[in-house]
């Protein structure tokens, strides 16, 4: 009985597979072909398109099971006019490919693809100078020592050209306060698309403290204190500051604001502490001298 069946189940397969089969969709792979040299994908192309077919069973059976299907070669000029091909030109590439099936139509409308040109650009390189590397107080000394000096980047014409010449060379270190001597990692993004056969740059540059600078501001007295007397000559006093960092802006004393509270005065030798209420946001560190003024008293 079983015998009886496989044998049944057999001949009713062969006799479906040898039938030709009408109007039936399908999904064919496709192959783009071109010159690595001279193009380059910035997305992965369309691997297949939907058609609609007849065919033998056999061979629909074959095509659902990947075997031995030859997919449709779609060859790139070296110069794209267009970055599209739509279901009328797309029929010579699957009817060469078709070998026992035949296409009826070609389901997919169009299908878009993302080649440029490959290009090389020679850059200069510098050190990056928008992200702080060295601790507040502290500055790169010149000269920046970068070798190589120039490197050759490969890639999409598009993101070539769009790089800055010259290239900045970020360094992870930061808080640096001695000299640096290291070699850094050069990488391009995206790094899948853009590259160059120099993989690490050595930089070497010196860390100093910035010089401090002097001012000197007025003394603003403020509170109340009828004991007091404020009035005379502007008292001045000299300020030691140093910039966070190194800036072309122009500091001066007017950027400071010196306080003398007189009701917290010391009786014993008729001095008022002086602090600073107000500071540029780019000045690190800043001293008063002297620390403190004398006022006069006015029973005395």
């Amino acid at each position: 009985m079983l015998l009886c069946f496989v044998l049944a189940a057999t001949f009713w397969t062969l006799n479906s597979l040898n039938k030709t089969y009408y109007n039936i969709r399908i999904s064919y792979p496709l192959e783009f072909v071109y010159n690595p040299e001279q193009l380059v994908p910035l997305t992965e192309p369309p691997k297949e398109v939907v058609i609609n077919v007849n065919g033998k069973g056999w061979k629909l059976l074959r095509k659902a099971l990947d075997l031995h299907i030859r997919p449709a070669r779609i060859e790139l000029p070296n110069r794209l006019s267009a970055n599209y091909l739509t279901s009328r030109q797309l029929r010579p590439y699957i009817n060469a490919a078709l070998s026992s099936l035949v296409l009826n139509y070609i389901i997919t409308d169009t299908i878009y693809f993302n080649f440029e040109p490959l290009v090389k650009r020679p850059l200069h390189l510098t050190l990056d100078s928008l992200h702080p590397i060295v601790a507040p107080g502290f500055k790169v000394s010149k000269p920046v020592s970068l070798a190589p000096q120039r490197v050759v980047v490969t890639g999409p014409a598009s993101l070539v050209n769009a790089l800055p010449d010259p290239f900045p060379v970020h360094i992870s270190d930061s808080l640096l306060t001695k000299p640096y001597n290291r070699q850094v990692p050069l990488a391009f993004m995206p790094s899948n698309l853009v590259k160059s056969k120099t993989r690490q740059v050595k930089v070497v540059f010196n860390v100093k403290p910035i010089p401090f600078q002097e001012t000197n501001a007025v003394v603003q007295f403020q509170g109340e204190n009828p004991d007091v007397f404020v009035g005379g000559p502007p008292t001045k006093v000299k300020l030691r500051y140093q910039p966070a960092a190194p800036t072309t802006r122009h500091i001066t004393a007017d950027s400071f604001t010196v306080v003398a509270d007189i009701t917290r005065i010391n009786l014993q030798d008729t001095t008022v502490a002086l602090t600073v209420a107000h500071k540029p946001g780019s000045v690190k560190t800043v001293t008063v001298l002297p620390q403190k003024v004398k006022v006069h008293l006015k029973n005395r």
